[in-house]
Order: structure tokens, then C-alpha cells, then sequence
């Protein structure tokens, strides 16, 4: 791939332009993750749920930076793919990811719904 570009006029002026070109397939999110959309998750605030989800780039060596939202927070996790979070009160939580790549290309999943119940209530 050429990287410039030289533009002459009808007098012989010229302009060059040096340029890079970047090839980058974005990234992309399975929509499978753990807890799927609607799951029923028991424990308690004291019991550490995962949650697992595949995040793929295809271009090679790009970093893909992870978030996760948890009931409207963001954690920032990085390149992992899997998280342990604890705390959740009994009821409707939501969650969803997001993931962007070294070149600003970005994905996500929609909001996804899933429900505590507490194990231990009353006990």
C-alpha cells in the first residue's frame, strides 16, 4: 500500500503528504455470557456470582480493553474475561459489557437482566 501522496500543479509546484494506512477489524462480543439474560442466581450479599463473556479481536496483537456495568457502575477489567462480584441484594440486577480494541473500535451487548435470591433470608 502506498504511504504518500504527491499532488502537482499546471506550474510545477508539488505538495506531498505522507500517510499511514491501518487496517483494524473491530472487536466483537458473543452474545453468550454467564448469567445469561434472565437467570436466577441463589446466595447472598456474601456470595461471589461469575460473570463470563468472550470478547474477540481478530487483528493481531491489538489489546482489547473489557468494561463491565453492573446494575449502572462500569468496572474497568481490562483484558479479562471473567469477573467474580459479590454483594448483590436479593431482587432485579442488570448487567452488560463492553469491549474496545487499541484503535477506538468498540462493542457491546444489550442490557441484560438476571435475579438474587437469598439463600440464607431469614436464617
Amino acid at each position: 500500500i502506498p504511504n504518500r501522496l504527491v499532488v502537482e500543479d499546471r506550474e510545477g509546484s508539488t505538495l506531498e503528504k505522507k500517510f499511514t494506512v491501518t487496517v483494524n477489524t473491530p472487536p466483537w462480543l458473543s452474545n453468550i455470557t454467564t448469567p445469561a439474560d434472565g437467570d436466577t442466581l441463589y446466595g447472598n450479599s456474601q456470595t461471589p456470582f461469575s460473570f463470563v463473556w468472550l470478547s474477540i479481536d481478530n487483528d493481531e496483537g491489538d489489546h482489547l480493553q473489557n468494561i463491565l456495568e453492573i446494575d449502572g457502575t462500569r468496572y474497568q477489567v481490562g483484558e479479562l474475561n471473567q469477573v467474580f462480584q459479590s454483594g448483590f441484594s436479593e431482587g432485579s440486577h442488570t448487567f452488560r459489557i463492553l469491549v474496545e480494541d487499541s484503535q477506538g473500535d468498540k462493542d457491546s451487548l444489550p442490557m441484560q437482566e438476571f435475579f438474587v435470591i437469598d439463600t440464607l433470608e431469614g436464617k
